[in-house]
Formats: C-alpha cells, sequence, structure tokens
C-alpha cells in the first residue's frame, strides 16, 4: 500500500478499508529535518512547528470519527492541488519517456 489513493483524495472511494491504495497522508520527515527535495511538489504534509502547535489539543481528548475525518479531509485539501500536480508531471515524463522509445 505505497500510493495515495487518487479518488479517496476526491472523497469518491467506494472500498474504504479494503482499498488497496493509501487513504492517509503523512507528515513529511524529510521536511521536518529541513532537506525535503519535493518543496511545495511533495504529497506529504509539510507542518511548521507553530501549525503543529495549533493543530495540538490543549488537553489530551478523544476526537469522535467525524472530527477525524473533517482534519483528514481538510488535510487532503489542502494538499491535494500539489499532489495533483506531480501526479501530472510522473505521468507527462513517462509519455515523455514512452515517445523517445518509438
Amino acid at each position: 500500500m505505497g500510493k495515495i489513493c487518487k479518488y479517496f483524495l476526491r472523497g469518491e472511494c467506494n472500498y474504504g478499508d479494503t482499498c488497496r491504495y493509501k487513504h492517509k497522508i503523512e507528515e513529511c520527515v524529510y521536511f521536518k529535518e529541513g532537506r525535503c527535495s519535493f518543496g511545495e511538489d511533495c504529497i506529504n504534509i509539510h507542518r511548521t512547528n507553530r501549525q503543529a502547535d495549533q493543530n495540538r489539543p490543549a488537553q489530551k481528548e478523544e476526537k469522535s470519527d467525524n472530527q477525524n475525518v473533517g482534519f483528514i479531509i481538510k488535510q487532503f485539501a489542502d494538499h491535494q492541488q500539489q499532489f495533483m500536480k506531480q501526479f501530472t508531471d510522473q505521468q507527462q515524463k513517462m509519455v515523455d519517456q514512452i515517445q523517445r522509445l518509438r
């Protein structure tokens, strides 16, 4: 399960937990270390310490499933454009390579 489900990004995946693609965007470990080479094109979340502090609850509290889903949808919406640009760029590179082989 390495690739992110493009249908989940659009809110259209019918497979849910049985989908063979990821339904989760992870925080970029390379960005945390200050060395992400993808920059704005990275499909993972780039959060500054300030943003992480804002998203952290003051006290530990249980979130309902609806709150968790809302957070996930917001994260996907924030990064969907970046993901789609990277996805489109990769598709174009593959097309260019195929055309060179012909």
